[in-house]
C-alpha cells in the first residue's frame, strides 16, 4: 500500500467544493421553503429541482466521506479490502437517492392527478 496523502488532498478539496455547493443549495432551499418544515417542503414543493440538487450534494458528500474513511482504514490496517468495501457503499448512495427522488416524483404526480 502506498502513501494515501495525495488521495486525502484530492478528497479534501472535493469535500470543500462539494460542501460549498451544498451550502448554497441548502441556503436557497431554506429560503424557498417558507414556513414549511424541510420534509414538508420536499413533499409539497412545486419545484423539485431545489431538493434534487440538495439530495445530489448530500449523496456526493456522503460518498466522499465514505471514500475518506475507507482509504484511512485501509492505510491504518494495511488491508486494502476496506478501500474496496467503500466502493460498494459509495455505489449504493446514488441508487438510494434515485429511489427516494422517484418516489417523491411519483407521489407528486399522483397527488396532482387526484386534484384535477
Amino acid at each position: 500500500m502506498g502513501n494515501p496523502t495525495l488521495s486525502f488532498y484530492v478528497l479534501g478539496l472535493a469535500l470543500l467544493f462539494e460542501g460549498a455547493h451544498g451550502f448554497f443549495a441548502f441556503q436557497a432551499f431554506t429560503h424557498s421553503k417558507g414556513k414549511w418544515s424541510y420534509i414538508e417542503a420536499v413533499k409539497r414543493g412545486k419545484d423539485p429541482s431545489m431538493f434534487v440538487v440538495l439530495f445530489e450534494d448530500s449523496a456526493a458528500m456522503l460518498g466522499l466521506v465514505v471514500a475518506f474513511i475507507g482509504i484511512g482504514i485501509s492505510h491504518l490496517t494495511g488491508n486494502p479490502v476496506y478501500d474496496g468495501m467503500d466502493l460498494h457503499i459509495k455505489q449504493s448512495c446514488p441508487t438510494v437517492k434515485r429511489a427516494f427522488i422517484e418516489a417523491e416524483a411519483w407521489s407528486a404526480l399522483t397527488a396532482r392527478h387526484q386534484h384535477h
